[in-house]
């Protein structure tokens, strides 16, 4: 028979949203526009979820991932979900200049971003600031955090051949205590190489 499959705009509206990962851990899919809506791009089509952790003491870690959703369907999430501040926040689009704007930011607060992307490639546009991570993403997340963590990084982008920046970065949320690890280093983005060659440093990071 197979397993029993449905999308995230009916689980919704049917309102079995909210799914039960453990006694402390939660799993929700957020309302988005776009389950409702076509766009002209894929990318807003993402669903969006939240992990939601109960800790010891009764009080919530909150972790969001908004998958590819841009600017537009963000604000809508902003505006519409009731969305809590966030120890986590995976960076919309790989750190792209329509993601991770400016309204979701305000009211998420992350302290945490991981950006899952290579740094520098042009494999989406030649314009360096644009290449992910983007200059504009960059300014904006610099408001609320500098823990900013990036998987891989372009050595070659003639030859396409690329390293880890941090490498798999691990999350682990324990007690009264959230660890970073990247299996190759626990570097902030701020404080790496590539980032020192290839962008400006905001005012926010500059101290």
């Amino acid at each position: 028979a197979g397993a029993v499959h449905y999308t995230a705009k009916e689980a919704r509206e049917s309102e079995n949203y909210i799914f039960k990962l453990s006694e402390t851990v939660s799993f929700t899919i957020i309302d988005s526009y776009y389950y409702y809506n076509v766009s002209t791009t894929e990318n807003d089509h993402s669903v969006c979820t939240l992990l939601t952790q109960t800790c010891a003491d009764g009080k919530e870690r909150n972790f969001l991932f908004t998958g590819d959703l841009e600017k537009k369907g963000e604000s809508w999430i902003a505006a519409n979900d009731d969305l809590p501040e966030v120890e986590l926040f995976k960076a919309g689009h790989h750190g792209s200049k329509t993601s991770s704007n400016s309204d979701l930011l305000a009211v998420i607060k992350p302290k945490i971003v991981c950006v899952c992307c290579c740094a520098g490639t042009s494999e989406y546009t030649p314009k360096q600031q644009n290449q992910f991570p983007t200059q504009e993403f960059v300014d904006r997340i610099s408001v609320w955090t500098a823990r900013v963590y990036v998987t891989t990084v372009v050595v070659d982008d003639k030859a396409k051949t690329f390293e880890s920046m941090n490498g798999t970065i691990t999350v682990i949320s324990f007690k009264n205590k959230i660890t970073i690890n990247g299996s190759d280093n626990n570097t902030v983005l701020k404080d790496t190489d590539w980032f020192k060659k290839n962008r400006t440093c905001p005012e926010n990071w500059a101290s």
